[in-house]
């Protein structure tokens, strides 16, 4: 076996002819695949932000964090739901099933439901 590989190896076409062959499949396939500027993608993960100046850490979940948290905990889908404080800002991340009403602008859906539980969120303070 390595006799017949080193006999091909040692005749430079057919090396080349190969190698051309395997660039033109190559470039073939490349050019037959479907492209898409903006492909539909939904993502399963929401992020709400939520700024206030002057806040400790420990304030931020207090007073941001946990309300948003409980606020969104009844959107319908949720899977899982995790916040994180800092100074002056608190940020909660949803994971809402992947199957939760798909179709087309599933995930505005989702985008939305989430908007009116965080101003919901907003005026319980």
């Amino acid at each position: 076996m390595l006799d017949f590989i080193e006999k091909i190896l040692r005749m430079p076409r057919v090396v080349l002819t190969v190698m051309a062959i395997v660039l033109a499949a190559g470039t073939a396939a490349y050019l037959s695949m479907p492209k898409e500027s903006f492909p539909a993608i939904d993502v399963p993960y929401l992020y709400v932000s939520i700024s206030q100046t002057g806040v400790s850490p420990r304030d931020a979940e207090n007073l941001l964090a946990k309300p948003a948290e409980e606020e969104l905990a009844n959107l319908p889908g949720l899977q899982n739901i995790s916040s994180t404080s800092t100074t002056g800002h608190a940020s909660v991340i949803l994971r809402v099933r992947h199957q939760y009403r798909q179709g087309p602008g599933a995930a505005g859906y989702a985008r939305q439901d989430g908007r009116d539980q965080g101003q919901a969120a907003c005026r319980c303070r």
